[in-house]
C-alpha cells in the first residue's frame, strides 16, 4: 500500500472507515436510501486511478517537488477502499463507502461488533456491551477542511442503523473501536497533514488536495 494512501484514507479520514476510518469517516446517503446499488459504479480502473493519484503525490513529496491540484472522485475514493483497502479493514468491518459534499464527508459500514469486540484486547463497557451487538450499520458525518498544512475533521452525528447516538456511546466507540487501533488519531483537534498537503477541500462527489511547495522529499 502507497503511504501517501494509508495516511490520507485510513488515517486521515478514520472515523468514515471505522465508524470509516474508520480511514476518515454518517447517516446514509440518498443512493443508499433510494435502494440504488452503493457498488454500482464502482472498479478497478477507478481504484487503480486513485492509485495513480496518490502515487504521484508520494512521489513528488520525497522529490520535494509540488504535486499541484489532485481531485479525487467519489466513485475512485470507494472504488479504492473495495478493491485496494478492504483486506485492511478490522475483522468485523465491511462495505465502507464514501460521500462527499461540500465542506462535509459522511461515511457508512456495516459492522459486526461481537467480530471486533472478540479481535480485540481489552474487555468492553458492559452497558454499550449490552446495547451494540450482531450486525449494524453504522454512520458517521462531519465538517473536514485543512489549510496551511493542517487539517481538522469535526464529527457532527453518529448513528447506529439511521438512529442517532449520543455522545457517551460515541466517545465509547471511539476510544474503545477506533483509537485502540489508531491512538494518533485526530478528531475535533488540528492534526497535520503530511506529503506537502497544504489544503484540502470537500467539493460535490469529490475530494480535492492542493499541494505546497516543499524544499526536500524527508
Amino acid at each position: 500500500m502507497h503511504r501517501a494512501v494509508d495516511y490520507i484514507i485510513t488515517r486521515r479520514m478514520p472515523i468514515c472507515l471505522l465508524c470509516l476510518t474508520l480511514l476518515v469517516l454518517p447517516q446514509l446517503s440518498a443512493r443508499f436510501q433510494s435502494g440504488v446499488d452503493p457498488a454500482a459504479d464502482l472498479s478497478r480502473a477507478a481504484a487503480q486511478s486513485a492509485a495513480l493519484k496518490m502515487l504521484r503525490i508520494e512521489e513528488r513529496y520525497y522529490a520535494g517537488k509540488s504535486f499541484g491540484t489532485i481531485r479525487i472522485t467519489e466513485i475512485e475514493a470507494n472504488s479504492y477502499l473495495a478493491y485496494q483497502l478492504s483486506p485492511e479493514f478490522p475483522k468485523g468491518f465491511s462495505k465502507a463507502r464514501l460521500q462527499f459534499q461540500p465542506a462535509r464527508v459522511r461515511g457508512t459500514a456495516e459492522v459486526d461488533f461481537d467480530q471486533m469486540k472478540a479481535s480485540s484486547k481489552n474487555p468492553p463497557n458492559l452497558l454499550v456491551d449490552m446495547l451494540v451487538r450482531g450486525v449494524h450499520t453504522l454512520s458517521a458525518e462531519g465538517l473536514l477542511s485543512a489549510s496551511g498544512g493542517m487539517g481538522k475533521f469535526d464529527l457532527e452525528t453518529v448513528t447506529l442503523d439511521g438512529y442517532v447516538l449520543p455522545s457517551f456511546a460515541v466517545e465509547y466507540l471511539i476510544d474503545y473501536y477506533l483509537k485502540s487501533r489508531y491512538p494518533d488519531v485526530a478528531i475535533n483537534r488540528p492534526f497535520k497533514m503530511g506529503f506537502a498537503i497544504d489544503r484540502l477541500r470537500v467539493e460535490a462527489a469529490n475530494l480535492v488536495l492542493i499541494s505546497s511547495n516543499p524544499t526536500s522529499g524527508r
